[in-house]
């Protein structure tokens, strides 16, 4: 792929190379070329993009090039993906790590007169949720919220907490942006949330995803929430301007770089977390619901992971990944896979 990301664009030539090598077999490049009468640009995109597609490998002999069947090259480019994401989160893990032994041990060794700053951790239930509702009464000016976390039951009655709490900030003319991962509309009661979130008057943005969830009040405190789901999970309250200018730019580069939510005003909300299925037809058919769950089955993710990240039950997955093979005419989930990338679905 290019350094951008993208795949290089010459269709055309692209195929007719594919082709030619599927018939002559493990060639030389330039035997290719020349019985096609490809000029220099024509030639160097086509293998380009055979080459971005993982379609053709080294052959045994010297010089020579051979086809890699698509659906190997499929699988190969979800494996590469799903061996990026795996490193993606070791490289979080030892960031945290080794942000923890630089501000416990190293900084305040070397910081000699600075702003003092005070860090909390909160472990008990009770005073982790009064605190949380006390947070709300705190914000002078803005309040600025991440949120990594998804809508499972509980999680849910917390973001229903949240939306008062956000409310009352704005009969305060307190500004309040949050930025979610964009996951998180992908179930009907996440989309309801959102957009009554967008009706009070919070500014919603999405972002590809976020590293854990923060809550900003002004410049002066910044919260660091369990993550959901785990009961026995710290709270973290921190103070002190020169940690929260930290906290303020990660915030900042995040909503800079996100995409703002755009409520659903076409009924796609009567699609339920647990709602009606894919109709018959092609992939351009099919809900977002159901493009949510390929985009995730092509990432490489479990049912249950999929299930928790979309708030529904393994069993609504299951249906889904079923009416999804029955709407691509699909005997198999990678036979789906192969079909939903030949659409562009994927």
């Amino acid at each position: 792929m290019s350094a951008t990301g993208e795949l290089p664009r010459s269709p055309a030539t692209g195929l007719e190379l594919y082709l030619w090598l599927r018939d002559h077999g493990p060639s030389r490049p330039e035997a290719a070329v020349g019985d096609l009468g490809l000029d220099g640009v024509q030639a160097a995109a086509a293998w380009a993009e055979l080459r971005a597609l993982h379609l053709v490998r080294p052959g045994r002999a010297p010089g020579v090039v051979e086809l890699v069947d698509p659906d190997l090259a499929l699988l190969g480019l979800v494996r590469r993906q799903h061996e990026m994401l795996r490193a993606q989160a070791d490289d979080w893990a030892e960031l945290v790590v080794a942000t923890q032994v630089l501000m416990e041990r190293y900084r305040p060794a070397a910081v000699l007169d600075c702003d003092r700053v005070e860090i909390e951790v909160i472990t008990s239930p009770a005073r982790r949720e009064q605190t949380l509702r006390d947070f709300y009464e705190l914000p002078r000016n803005q309040c600025r919220l991440l949120h990594n976390g998804s809508a499972g039951t509980a999680a849910q009655q917390r973001l229903n907490e949240m939306m008062v709490g956000l409310a009352r900030m704005l009969g305060r003319q307190v500004k309040v942006a949050c930025v979610y991962p964009r996951c998180f509309d992908y179930a009907r009661r996440q989309r309801r949330y959102l957009t009554e979130l967008s009706r009070i008057g919070v500014e919603v943005r999405f972002a590809p995803q976020l590293p854990f969830s923060l809550i900003l009040a002004d410049q002066d405190t910044a919260l660091l929430p369990p993550a959901d789901g785990a009961s026995c999970g710290a709270l973290v309250v921190i103070h002190g301007g020169t940690l929260m200018r930290t906290f303020d730019a990660l915030h900042t580069d995040y909503w800079v770089s996100s995409v703002p939510y755009q409520p659903d005003r076409d009924g796609a909300d009567d699609c339920g977390a647990e709602g009606s299925g894919a109709r018959k037809g092609n992939g351009a058919e099919l809900s977002e619901q159901h493009r949510a769950t390929l985009r995730l089955l092509g990432n490489g993710l479990t049912d249950e992971r999929i299930a928790r990240t979309l708030g529904v039950s393994v069993r609504t997955v299951s249906r889904l990944v079923s009416e999804l093979m029955h709407a691509l005419g699909a005997e198999s989930r990678f036979q789906a896979g192969v079909l939903a990338r030949s659409q562009g679905l994927l």
